[in-house]
């Protein structure tokens, strides 16, 4: 069997990456479906929490850092931070956050597709960092890990939504590297960047490569 046809006990959960990335090449045809699939996100549960995977230029010689993609998790979504006081503004309510209401990532209002790959142009924050000084009763509800160590900013010129065949956004996305000089460029569609993260968390890798989604050779 090959090494990462199986994976063993991630979050407590014995997995099949073969049966996975099988139901992953059915569902692409039809990227809109394949990110509310209810059977693939039950696969995908065990996967989620990880932190984001650094992606990197695959030009020879590059290997500079384009992206970071992640999986949501299941939670409750996102929160308004504590309104500002003084004239103008107003306090919102804060979602309840033991309340179980689908996939999130991040600070987001809505709730997102549990199989839509999250992407930013920065990681998350140093361990160092993660200990907030700001007693929690001070606090709203904080996004779930690694939401709560990994802000996905707007999106970088580099990065950018491309449409589908039938004119929808979101599900087919290119990347750009910003080395000066580099061609690097990879439209990617979510289903083959999602084969790529299953792959990369399953196997414990920090980084992938473009445009194969493997691990780096060592340098």
């Amino acid at each position: 069997m090959a090494p990462d046809s199986v994976l063993h006990h991630c979050n407590g959960v014995s997995l099949d990456l073969e049966a996975l990335y099988r139901l992953i090449d059915e569902l692409r045809a039809d990227e809109a479906a394949l990110v509310h699939d209810p059977e693939l996100n039950a696969l995908l549960d065990p996967l989620r929490g990880h932190l984001p995977i650094r992606v990197v230029c695959g030009v020879r010689g590059c290997r500079r850092q384009i992206s970071y993609w992640g999986l949501p998790v299941r939670g409750s979504p996102g929160w308004s931070p504590p309104a500002l006081r003084g004239r103008g503004f107003r306090r919102f309510e804060q979602p309840k956050p033991e309340v179980e209401t689908g996939y999130v990532a991040g600070t987001r209002p809505n709730p997102v597709a549990g199989a839509m790959v999250m992407f930013g142009h920065n990681g998350p924050r140093k361990p160092n960092l993660w200990k907030n000084r700001i007693p929690a009763n001070q606090l709203g509800p904080q996004p779930p890990f690694p939401y709560d160590v990994w802000s996905l900013p707007p999106v970088m010129p580099q990065n950018v939504m491309l449409a589908n065949p039938e004119g929808v956004r979101g599900y087919r996305k290119e990347f750009a590297c910003l080395r000066r000089g580099c061609p690097g460029r990879y439209p990617l569609t979510n289903s083959t960047m999602l084969r790529m993260v299953v792959r990369a968390i399953a196997n414990d890798w920090p980084e992938i490569m473009l445009p194969d989604g493997l691990q780096p050779p060592a340098k």
